[in-house]
């Protein structure tokens, strides 16, 4: 108790000063530092933190002199004509201790005694990283590599600098230079392998991480990432198993825990999934991404009032672009409430439709989408006004995104909004393109789209290859028309003469995202798709569509559905195992056939 006490009348003292220095006010805040005794029981640290503000103020005369005396207060006694290597060292050996705001003064006058002293720029920079304070820690980086192009230190932090902030394209040559400069070197192979893992290059990931791994056999975060590489390409056996492997070998790191329980719900093990993400929580109660993964599972097996009360999760995963005024679904009355886009564009098809029942509450919806789908949905019943995100919101009262909608309304299985259509095509280009299509056949019609986004988190698994679908132009009296935008597009260009399906050209190009497709689909008799937007399109423009889905399909679609609360007239194709569009496109193709064969050439 004594101790505590004394802990607590110690953090008394120092806390006014703190303050102020953390406000900027750094000649109070010296003045503050000089007032508390010289007896203080962390006097060696006051005169670090006062050095620190003096800087500022004063200059180097001010800061080293108070510098050298929380040295000599320390053992670590500094000579008057110190070399600034002894300033470096210093900060070094604050920074080792966790002592990270006292030893800011001791790079910075090193710094100031040479200023091209580049483990001095590193030493301040990796300071500023762990205040996340990334831009000025990559000015640190950067300013070390001026002086010196060649420093790994600084080339990696550089690139860890960047990927906080979500610069990932300035990152990767970064890691890539270091990597070229330090081959022997395996946290430079696997900061590489871990940021192409990140943006789904896996097959250069893997490389990179099995190099990583002859380096270091038992680093942990290799096997972690190595393994959940090897997962998202479809491996069952050696993924799975280096997963364990890192667990085992870490068993206190969370981050090891999460990857092994993604990998058994891709196969669909989702007791020992649940059993991962919970051990992760036991060893950091504070790991918001093993709380993310469960919620996630649950919604999978359609237990959203389960899913839906850990949504906190979701949110420090995906933290709101707003951060104040947060709506949690009570009245509006006459309140300004901003519903905004802030994941991708199928997710905003799918969860505009709330729109019209949030305005209902007796508020005015402000609607903030992605600028490509301005065309599509500015004129979306219910919003008062419907803006890009790029544009200034202007004033609102509360905010939500669209994605968290139905946890906040309370959303269960029977209660999702399902009135299609809530999308609607331009009426100009519906006739254009109904005419069109007309004019070229008048059988059973049907768009395809077999890619999605490769970068999206599970782009590699929600995609197929174009002639994966041949059972569905195997069927008599179909036609089969492209949707595909985008990725995707060069199997067809590959394929003219060989492949039935019809090319409609660059769609969407002049009219805005969906535009021209929307227009088209509907004109068709029915979609088969891949899970991407088309899919939502389709779905909200109240449009047949069959959807194929992955063995681990995204948690909206559930596990064992052939249809969706979601869209009425979706009807859903499962894989049977990780991989298997075989399967899939047969079963389409028979489907397929009895429609048709019921249909006639007669549109339904």
């Amino acid at each position: 108790m004594a101790s505590d006490r004394a802990a607590a009348e110690v953090a008394a003292d120092l806390e006014p000063a703190l303050e102020l220095h953390r406000a900027g006010h750094y000649a109070q805040a010296a003045a503050a530092y000089a007032r508390i005794p010289h007896g203080h029981p962390r006097a060696a640290s006051v005169l670090y933190l006062r050095a620190s503000a003096a800087l500022r103020v004063a200059g180097l005369a001010a800061a080293r002199p108070l510098v050298a005396r929380a040295a000599r207060l320390e053992g670590t006694p500094l000579a008057e004509d110190a070399d600034p290597s002894a300033y470096l060292a210093l900060g070094d050996g604050l920074q080792a201790a966790a002592r990270l705001a006292e030893a800011v003064p001791c790079y910075e006058i090193a710094l100031l005694l040479d200023e091209a002293l580049v483990g001095a720029y590193v030493g301040l920079g990796l300071v500023y990283a762990a205040f996340d304070r990334a831009l000025e820690a990559a000015a640190c980086f950067q300013s070390a590599l001026r002086i010196d192009a060649g420093c790994v230190p600084a080339l990696l932090n550089l690139g860890t600098a960047w990927r906080h902030i979500g610069q990932r394209e300035a990152a990767l040559p970064c890691y890539r230079l270091a990597v070229k400069l330090a081959p022997d070197r395996a946290d430079a192979h696997f900061l590489l392998g871990s940021l192409l893992c990140e943006i789904r290059e896996l097959g250069e990931a893997v490389a990179v991480h099995r190099r990583a791994l002859a380096l270091a056999p038992d680093h942990p975060g290799v096997l972690s990432d190595l393994g959940s590489a090897l997962v998202l390409q479809g491996d069952t056996d050696e993924g799975p198993s280096l997963l364990q492997r890192a667990v085992a070998l870490a068993p206190r790191w969370p981050v090891a825990h999460v990857n092994l329980g993604i990998a058994f719900l891709r196969e669909r093990r989702l007791q020992e999934g649940l059993a991962a993400f919970r051990a992760a929580q036991e060893v950091d109660p504070g790991c918001v991404y093993a709380r993310f993964c469960e919620s996630n599972l649950y919604l999978m097996q359609g237990d959203f009032a389960g899913g839906y009360a850990l949504y906190d999760a979701h949110r420090a995963v995906y933290p709101h672009r707003h951060r104040a005024s947060r709506w949690e679904g009570q009245p509006l009355a006459g309140r300004t409430i901003l519903l905004y886009a802030q994941h991708g564009l199928g997710d905003t098809l799918q969860f505009v439709r709330y729109v019209p029942r949030v305005a209902a509450m007796d508020g005015r919806v402000v609607l903030q989408v992605q600028p490509e789908l301005l065309p599509l949905l500015g004129r979306q019943p219910g919003a008062a006004a419907v803006i890009a995100t790029t544009e200034d919101a202007g004033p609102f009262d509360v905010q939500a995104t669209l994605l968290e909608l139905p946890a906040i309304l309370g959303g269960t299985i029977e209660t999702f909004p399902a009135d299609v259509p809530y999308l609607y095509a331009d009426p100009a280009l519906q006739e254009h393109w109904a005419a069109r299509l007309a004019r070229e056949d008048r059988g059973f019609k049907i768009g395809i789209a077999w890619h999605g986004n490769p970068h999206q988190k599970d782009g590699l698994i929600r995609r197929c290859s174009l002639f994966d679908m041949a059972p569905i132009w195997g069927v008599p009296g179909v036609t089969v028309y492209s949707l595909q935008v985008g990725a995707g597009r060069e199997e067809l260009t590959a394929s003219v003469g060989r492949v039935p399906v019809r090319d409609l050209g660059d769609l969407d190009r002049d009219a805005g995202a969906f535009m021209d497709t929307a227009a088209i689909v509907e004109a068709l008799d029915l979609v088969v798709t891949i899970d991407t937007s088309i899919a939502h399109l389709a779905g909200g423009l109240a449009r047949p569509v069959w959807m194929v889905v992955p063995y681990w399909a995204d948690w909206r679609w559930m596990m064992e559905r052939t249809d969706s609360p979601w869209y009425p007239t979706m009807r859903i194709f499962r894989q049977p195992r990780l991989g298997a569009w075989g399967p899939v496109f047969a079963e389409v193709g028979s489907a397929l056939h009895e429609r048709a064969m019921r249909s006639g050439t007669k549109r339904k």
